[in-house]
């Protein structure tokens, strides 16, 4: 059973990323196999949308959900996902709920406005459509007859949300070609003097704890202790006479050689707080990113001021002896980085704000039904929950038990 929702997971996933590479028991009356074609969930314009066409989105979100719930339930068996509250205090059960018709609004506008295209070139080729065709029949075996009589899923009912999430992705990415974000466009968000310049280090070093047998934590002897810090100062009489530290850990294999890297708002968050003070606050984001400024700590301390290819004395530091080595103090790596994300962000920002034009019209003006979607809670419209409790040993069935 646990192999079968993963293949559920799995071929959902697969799904959703089709267009990518062919490019390269039910609670409430309105969610039941038998009225989802007459339960009018949402009216975007004139078309009116029913249970029916929503309900394989909800399945996509819950079947993935559900298979992370009972991944944390391995460690808390009371956990319940789709109980635990967002940061507005709403239940997961509401607000992916919501996610799930907002998710749904947005591509069947963008497949209404794709299918406007004079040139038809979002339209779906046979070929392709043949293979979204046979990912809904593949997926649709995968659930249980149970399910299938809660659902009343049939081979094609994943067919629409593939073919719009097949033209969603190309023509979004189409779209966001034409806001023609240029990195300039965000650069002065983010300060590489103050906050993003990268220290890249190398930490090399013995731990003075290690683990017995039965991998309990256990400290080092006294002895050992020295044998460890001889050991370091061996490997930094080497690092003077040239040698790398690679080379220096197979002749010493009990030192762990790994990449230490931080920012210049770890190395001095005080001036980084100053000059985040100084600035008018774009976004929340900032704020938050601000108040997290914290002080350097001991390695930092030691190894900011050294020149590149320098390294430290041994030292201890975070139940460890140390040698920490700069390898680049005015590394660029994060900063561009965060530059990069702050275009791909911005690129979002346009294609939502976008959509939410789109939404404004007469054309896409959307009226939701909440007499009907307001009385949908995620969970258990299109699963059954038991069988992934089942499948992850969490509820043991009694029947097997006694066989």
């Amino acid at each position: 059973m646990r192999k079968q929702h993963r293949k559920v997971a799995g071929i959902l996933i697969c799904s959703m990323a089709l267009s990518v590479l062919s490019m390269t028991g039910c609670g409430n009356r309105y969610t039941s196999a038998k009225n989802d074609d007459t339960s009018l969930v949402v009216t975007i314009g004139k078309e009116k949308v029913y249970m029916d066409r929503i309900k394989p989105f909800i399945a996509k979100t819950e079947v993935t959900t559900e298979y992370y719930n009972q991944m944390y339930m391995q460690y808390n068996a009371e956990y319940n996902i789709w109980d635990e509250k967002d940061a507005d205090g709403e239940k997961n059960s509401v607000s992916l709920r919501d996610d799930v018709l907002e998710e749904f609004e947005e591509k069947f506008i963008v497949y209404k406005e794709a299918a406007k295209n004079k040139d038809a070139k979002y339209e779906i080729s046979k070929e392709d459509l043949k293979k979204l065709e046979k990912n809904s029949k593949e997926l649709v075996k995968t659930f249980s007859k149970n399910v299938i009589k809660k659902t009343g899923f049939t081979e094609d009912s994943f067919v629409e949300l593939q073919k719009m999430q097949y033209v969603y992705d190309k023509y979004k990415a189409d779209m966001i070609k034409t806001f023609k974000v240029k990195k300039a466009d965000v650069e002065k968000d983010y300060d590489y003097g103050n906050v993003y310049r990268q220290y890249k280090t190398t930490n090399m070093y013995i731990s003075l704890s290690g683990t017995d047998e039965e991998g309990n934590p256990i400290e080092l002897s006294d002895k050992e202790k020295k044998e460890a810090k001889k050991t370091l100062e061996k490997a930094y009489k080497l690092l003077k006479k040239g040698e790398k530290p690679d080379a220096i850990k197979e002749k010493y294999p009990d030192i762990v050689v790994e990449e230490k890297n931080y920012q210049q708002d770890e190395a001095y968050p005080a001036d980084a707080e100053d000059k985040k003070e100084d600035k008018d606050k774009k976004s929340e984001d900032k704020d938050a990113e601000a108040s997290q400024a914290t002080e350097a700590d001991a390695y930092i301390e030691k190894t900011k001021k050294l020149k590149n290819g320098k390294f430290t004395n041994v030292f201890e530091y975070d139940g460890k002896y140390c040698i920490g080595i700069m390898n680049n103090n005015k590394s660029k790596e994060a900063y561009d980085a965060a530059v990069e994300s702050g275009v791909a962000q911005l690129e979002e920002d346009k294609f939502a704000d976008k959509i939410k034009e789109l939404k404004e019209t007469d054309e896409y003006k959307i009226t939701v039904n909440k007499k009907v979607w307001e009385s949908v809670k995620l969970g258990n419209i299109t699963i059954i929950q038991d069988e992934f409790l089942k499948a992850s040993g969490i509820l043991v069935d009694k029947n097997s038990e006694e066989q």
